[in-house]
């Protein structure tokens, strides 16, 4: 009997061929993180110069930089090892090179994951990979799609709950959006709620009310879906509305 695995993956409209090519050239340098990008629907392969490869990337060929400065990247490629999440890092370099990014996660050689990071994916059915898909990005997507809103997603750690971070509410602090807190008594579609489901100081899920008694969540390793409203209903700590 042959078993075949099927990673946690979204790729959105990336050549699957060239998807397939990145993956063997992370396999191939493994435990190294590998880099590349996808240009015309192929995957060039470029070589890893960080100090560190183990644990960053660093590309100095000239030929990146020049499909870059041409707008011909579809997307950065680049691996991690045992590490299924986008880091800090990771998320601030999308948002700076302004392209999507292929995160290719890899535990003892084999592909876990391969998460297209700065792509939208449909509210519903999406894999769950910390700081590409996750509550926040999630809620983000939701208002972006139904109400023009753009609510930000600022790099996040994983477990900021736990250090004192109350990034959520300052989220919504920091917009130009008028909020108010509405009661927990009065929820209706559209409205936000901030769960505490760990026990930390701070609110640590979010979810947003997507119609008659059903709220839209990501949880942790579960792919996103609509939940009836008592769904976790006793760690809700404040609704919001915009």
């Amino acid at each position: 009997m042959i078993f075949s695995y099927n990673p946690n993956q979204f790729i959105g409209n990336l050549n699957t061929v060239a998807v397939e090519h990145a993956k063997q050239h992370a396999r191939d340098v493994w435990p190294e993180e590998c880099c590349g990008a996808i240009v015309a629907g192929q995957y060039l392969r470029f070589k890893n110069e960080a100090e560190d490869p183990l644990a960053s990337v660093e590309i100095k060929d000239p030929r990146w930089f020049t499909h870059y400065m041409n707008d011909a990247v579809e997307c950065m490629v680049h691996s991690h090892n045992d590490c299924p999440m986008a880091s800090v890092g990771d998320q601030i370099q999308q948002v700076s090179l302004g392209i999507p990014s292929l995160i290719i996660n890899l535990k003892n050689r084999s592909v876990t994951d391969c998460i297209l990071l700065g792509e939208e994916a449909p509210l519903t059915g999406r894999p769950f990979f910390y700081g590409a898909f996750d509550c926040i990005a999630l809620v983000r997507d939701y208002f972006k799609a139904n109400r023009e809103i753009e609510i930000p997603n600022p790099p996040h750690e994983w477990e900021f709950w736990a250090s004192g971070d109350d990034m959520f509410e300052k989220v919504l602090r920091e917009t130009d959006i008028e909020f108010k807190t509405v009661d927990l008594g009065n929820i209706a579609v559209g409205d936000i709620l901030l769960y505490n489901i760990y026990g930390t100081k701070f609110c640590n899920h979010i979810g947003v009310v997507s119609g008659e008694g059903l709220v839209l969540h990501h949880f942790l390793n579960r792919i996103s879906g609509e939940y009836p409203l008592n769904t976790q209903k006793k760690y809700l700590k404040k609704v919001i509305r915009l």
